[in-house]
């Protein structure tokens, strides 16, 4: 299975979750506005590529750590582990997302 091919189930699985209920509401009912469509898809690939860019990361800051690590250069050693923090992190908000946004929408209605 190549990464194109996992990108376009987590952003299918994603977009067919959506409107289950769970994940975003239907509060704001931006279904029937002109252009909406064309929206999600715009966040549908935004996201997509937003995980492209941070597997990319991974892996360059893995090579980075890895070289650092047998050429004695703690420099690069200590950027590798830096790099790879930062690419899970974002990664990991990229999929959680979604969640954060409902989370936080009805914060407020529970008081």
């Amino acid at each position: 299975m190549t990464v194109m091919e996992v990108l376009r189930a987590v952003t299918a699985d994603s977009s067919t979750s959506s409107s289950s209920g769970n994940l975003f509401g239907s509060q704001p009912q931006f279904g029937n506005g002109p252009g909406a469509t064309g929206i999600q898809t715009l966040i549908n690939y935004t996201g997509a590529i937003a995980l492209g860019v941070s597997l990319l990361s991974f892996l360059v800051s893995c090579a980075l750590m890895g070289f650092g690590h047998f050429t004695n250069h703690y420099g690069s050693s200590d950027s590798g582990k830096k790099g790879l923090l930062a690419s899970t992190t974002a990664a990991f908000l990229v999929g959680m997302a979604a969640a954060l946004n409902h989370f936080f929408f009805h914060l407020g209605e529970a008081a």
